[in-house]
């Protein structure tokens, strides 16, 4: 399916051009403009809806399958707003009449299929779990299997079956999560691949077979599955399979995640390049509170790459976007030792304040929390005398110092520990 390309108008409405009749579209109402309309920007023609299935879309005058000019995704006339503060102003009037279109990619994510436990044969832990450090009543065992010659075969004989090597999409796909079909053909030289059985929860058989994603057809994910050991009876409860989705260039958007070309018009998840949960639920929050300060005539929120691993995600779309599915890793983050959980309240609170979601209680408890740091480094600075330095470093074995010393000083030293200088 030719998608076509997202356009867009500043000021007026967003609308998504198909070449050919849509074999999917999402549930719920669409707007058709025609070709005609669309050049002279007179707004919509006429409105229907639509199934997951291509043969049930219907326009408003009830005739199927007819090709559809672009779908409206912006019904209401977005004015000339503009964000205030000027601290990242979307382009607020067009001299021409024309949209102007976004360039868009394919990228490809396949996923995989989940089991469940009571199908499998025997299932042991490999190597068998240790104590945890921290006792969990609710912990869950997790299992690691490897797939074997046959599976390969079985795989390499049905290639032709994979949308991917079919040639049916051409999206690149996540580098670092591969389908099992490019593992046996990327690194055909391996006997095997391992994989996780990752249960889906406490309460529930499913086990999710990470690391097997897969865009073979059902019949032939139970024949791989069924060459592993320990899965001879395996059964799916839900099936493999791949998407193939578009993308718009993330380089026309602002840090705010703002478009560059609409003004108020907000981008956020899977559409900007991204793959993975986490990566969409950043972009969503982000976004999320740009749209309502933008709708406040208030600044927008711009995250820098030095105050979290959410900046250097945003800040790597808008500024080099993106060839494959993006997925945030620390190695993509120059200040990666500064990017810490234990610091994260301390980094984030200004910009928590800013987007309204903090409370009084919670921000008193970062402004005490910052206030008992500062003392703490002023109790470092402080200069001990050359005779107590002396007497300790005699106790403990260190060489004794030529002067004072800094309590900075002192603790740096090899045999100091927290308990011989607190005794």
């Amino acid at each position: 399916m030719d998608l076509g390309k997202l356009e867009v108008q500043y000021g007026e409405v967003t609308s998504y051009t198909f070449s050919t009749a849509s074999k999917k579209v999402a549930g719920g109402q669409w707007s058709v403009v025609s070709e005609a309309e669309r050049e002279e920007g007179s707004g919509v023609r006429g409105q229907g809806s639509g199934k997951a299935d291509g043969s049930n879309i219907t326009n408003a005058d009830g005739d199927k399958n007819e090709p559809i000019g672009a779908v409206d995704i912006l019904p209401e006339r977005m004015g000339n707003a503009q964000t205030a503060g000027g601290i990242s102003t979307a382009p607020t009037e067009n001299n021409s009449s024309k949209p102007t279109a976004l360039p868009t990619s394919y990228f490809l994510l396949p996923t995989s299929s989940a089991v469940p436990h009571s199908s499998l044969l025997t299932l042991r832990s490999s190597p068998p779990n240790p104590e945890p450090r921290i006792p969990n009543p609710d912990a869950q065992v997790c299992y690691l299997g490897y797939t074997n010659p046959s599976t390969h075969r079985i795989i390499a004989d049905n290639l032709s079956k994979s949308p991917k090597y079919a040639g049916l999409i051409k999206g690149a796909g996540a580098r670092y999560c591969p389908s099992v079909e490019d593992k046996i053909v990327r690194f055909a030289d391996k006997e095997r691949h391992p994989f996780f059985l990752e249960p889906e929860g406490a309460k529930t058989q499913e086990m999710y077979v990470q690391g097997l994603s897969t865009g073979l057809p059902a019949d032939v994910q139970l024949k791989l599955y069924r060459s592993i050991e320990g899965f001879e009876n395996v059964q799916i409860m839900r099936d493999a399979y791949a998407i193939e989705y578009e993308c718009i260039d993330p380089t026309e958007l602002f840090a705010t995640l703002q478009c560059k070309r609409c003004a108020g018009l907000f981008f956020a998840g899977q559409i900007n390049g991204t793959s993975g949960y986490e990566e969409a639920a950043a972009q969503g929050v982000v976004a999320g509170i740009n749209a309502a300060r933008f709708l406040r005539g208030e600044p927008g929120l711009i995250l820098p790459r030095e105050s979290s691993y959410t900046g250097v995600l945003i800040d790597d779309l808008v500024t080099k976007g993106t060839d494959e599915p993006y997925r945030m890793m620390t190695s993509r983050a120059e200040y990666r030792l500064l990017l810490r959980q234990d610091n994260a309240d301390l980094r984030m609170e200004e910009f928590a304040r800013l987007g309204g979601i903090l409370g009084k209680e919670r921000l008193d408890a970062v402004a005490q929390k910052r206030a008992q740091i500062e003392l703490g480094k002023k109790r470092l600075e402080k200069r001990l005398s050359q005779k107590a330095v002396t007497q300790f470093f005699e106790r403990i074995g260190e060489p004794a110092p030529q002067s004072g010393l800094t309590v900075s000083d002192v603790i740096r030293r090899n045999l100091v520990t927290f308990e011989n200088f607190t005794a």
